[in-house]
């Protein structure tokens, strides 16, 4: 109706007329240049909109703007620490449809402006745009109305979904994914993500440049950050218990022989560590034998879980006494004799608190899963055993943490630092420090209301 010459305002409001070169005049006008010269893209934008009026589509907001930034992320318009690029996004959708198209669609683009209409529309909003304005996005991100079905429960990782593998060649738990999280920097020579992998079972740890692609890529890495105490040590026994060559070492160690070399030179480097002197060993010994009585049904691996320094100091300056004077292996025989699962239930709980307790006084905040609680408390197959330990089971049930209240409980300890440090609690920052960028919508919601009250 824009370039018609049939008046709108007088006469029949109902009335149809078709269009025709006499009551037309975009066909000479500067309208048909652009139109023609763009002919393409808005063939495409058409057969979109088609498509939205014709078929009944339903979708949810919150999902639809996870769905966009799936999208995005494919593009390479999400940062590595989560956020839309929107200067480069801007850019590139102006590059690609032009500034004279999109003012003739009523859709102008400006990057720097906090209210744009792309800039909103990719961010978390509770606003209702155009549809034109979701198909010129969908258009350009080389996607359709159809696939935001195809990619409704798609989420954007950098580097997949978590809980991530050990990757530590030389540790029994090789592959096992132990990682609960990562730590996301961009990288300074690509500009792309880079992740930190820490493995707290081993200590060894490893960097990845991202994203991944696929879910093999989970399994390599670009560079070890540090190798940890378990590869040290086999490190030290290759060399020294089974005199294997360097190079041979270095096979089974999975590096180079430079780096076999290097930690070799700071093994040699580093000054013994003095025996401990008579009277102390006795009270290591003393120690000993009390875990031993306090504990009495625990094998010696448990034993050595509950306080490993005294397990490792009495190993390398005591080693016959401490086999002489731990649990020995039972052999067990077909009986009638049940083990007595009510006691070791009532053994197991203090362990468990305890290890909670400790989890939730960590410095930097910590989730409190049952892998976490199993590798605190020193207790292997706990998962296994819990149906046998109705308390132990109903505690640990009881101090889970969901993703969500993880992230509150990270959010909150934010604040309070933030404060301790005297600056204004605002929400980037709370969401800088506490990593909260992959934070659902209910979740920011409650976070908006803590920021309020401790702002109030």
């Amino acid at each position: 109706m824009l370039f018609s010459r049939v008046p709108y305002r007088k006469g029949s409001r109902t009335k149809y007329v078709a269009a025709s070169e006499e009551n037309c005049y975009f066909l000479q006008d500067k309208c048909y240049d652009i139109i023609y010269s763009n002919k393409e893209i808005l063939t495409l934008i058409t057969e979109e909109g088609v498509k939205l009026a014709k078929r009944q589509y339903s979708w949810d907001i919150a999902n639809l703007h996870k769905t966009y930034r799936f999208m995005l992320s494919k593009r390479g318009y999400l940062t590595a620490q989560g956020f839309v690029n929107q200067t480069k996004l801007g850019r590139n959708l102006i590059r690609y449809y032009g500034d004279e198209l999109l003012k003739y669609l009523n859709c102008e683009v400006k990057p720097g402006d906090a209210n744009c209409w792309l800039r909103l529309l990719t961010s978390k909003h509770r606003a209702i745009f155009h549809p034109l304005k979701h198909i010129l996005l969908l258009v350009f991100l080389q996607e359709s109305v159809d696939s935001i079905k195809e990619n409704e429960n798609k989420s954007f990782f950098a580097f997949g979904e978590g809980p991530y593998p050990c990757l530590n060649p030389v540790a029994e738990h090789y592959g096992q994914r132990l990682i609960e999280d990562v730590q996301i920097k961009r990288d300074e020579n690509t500009g792309n993500p880079r992740g930190l992998f820490v493995c707290e079972k081993c200590g060894f740890s490893y960097s990845r440049i991202g994203p991944d692609k696929d879910i093999n890529d989970q399994f390599r890495y670009n560079k070890v950050i540090e190798y940890g105490p378990v590869w040290k040590e086999k490190l030290n026994y290759f060399i020294n218990n089974e005199n294997l060559s360097k190079k041979e070492t270095a096979r089974r160690l999975n590096v180079s022989i430079e780096t076999v070399r290097r930690y070799l030179n700071g093994f040699e480097k580093q000054p013994k560590k003095e025996a401990p002197t008579i009277k102390k060993l006795d009270e290591l010994k003393k120690r000993w034998l009390n875990l031993v009585e306090q504990y009495p049904n625990y094998s010696q691996n448990q034993l050595r879980e509950l306080d490993k320094g005294l397990y490792t100091l009495l190993y390398y300056y005591a080693k016959e006494w401490l086999q002489q004077n731990s649990p020995k292996g039972k052999t067990y025989h077909n009986g009638n004799k049940r083990f007595n699962w009510e006691e070791r239930d009532k053994q197991v709980l203090p362990l468990i608190k305890k290890a909670i307790e400790k989890i939730l006084n960590e410095e930097k905040p910590i989730r409190v899963t049952l892998y976490r609680i199993a590798q605190e408390a020193g207790i292997s197959g706990l998962k296994s055993k819990l149906e046998k330990m109705p308390e132990t089971k109903q505690y640990i049930l009881s101090k889970l943490e969901s993703v969500e209240q993880f992230q509150l409980r990270r959010a909150k300890w934010a604040i309070e630092m933030i404060k301790k440090q005297g600056m204004h609690v605002s929400k980037s920052k709370v969401m800088e420090m506490a990593n909260l960028h992959k934070a659902s919508i209910e979740t920011m919601s409650k976070i908006d209301k803590l920021i309020e009250s401790y702002n109030c």
